[in-house]
């Protein structure tokens, strides 16, 4: 299994646009909603359940998918929104 780290090559915007479909369906399997791509090709996601454990699913499964590290937040931190058209 791939693990990956802030440390590690950070995917690009394009290249998070480019895997767009699986993304969002790993999205859609971990129960996250409104899945968003920011300017810096972070994932922004709402997640009603309590701690962090689907985000975390997702960032792993984002980053094997992808080959880098994906920053993934949810949507309640602030300026996650600004500009962040959906994925």
């Amino acid at each position: 299994m791939m693990r990956s780290v802030v440390g590690d090559r950070k995917a690009a915007r394009e290249e998070v646009r480019a895997h767009a479909e699986g993304l969002r369906w790993i999205a859609a399997d971990q129960g996250l909603a409104e899945i968003q791509l920011r300017y810096d090709g972070a994932l922004i996601v709402h997640d009603d359940a309590p701690g962090y454990h689907q985000v975390n699913r997702l960032a792993l499964g984002a980053a094997q998918i992808v080959g880098a590290y994906l920053h993934v937040i949810t949507d309640d931190v602030p300026g996650a929104r600004a500009d962040s058209p959906a994925l």
